[in-house]
């Protein structure tokens, strides 16, 4: 997940389905994480699916 040169400003993660969403806000909780380590003080968020 490397990108020379750039920098990401901001992730939004949306869950669309209701039965997986425990699944997917685990893998999104550590992409978060994973994200903000890497790169200190991103923006990110989780919504609800539309």
């Amino acid at each position: 997940m490397r990108s020379e040169g750039r920098r990401v400003t901001s992730v939004t993660v949306w869950i669309a389905d209701d039965e997986r969403r425990a699944v997917v806000e685990a893998i999104e909780g550590e992409l978060i994480a994973k994200l903000r380590e890497a790169q200190p003080g991103l923006e990110a968020r989780v919504l609800p699916g539309p």
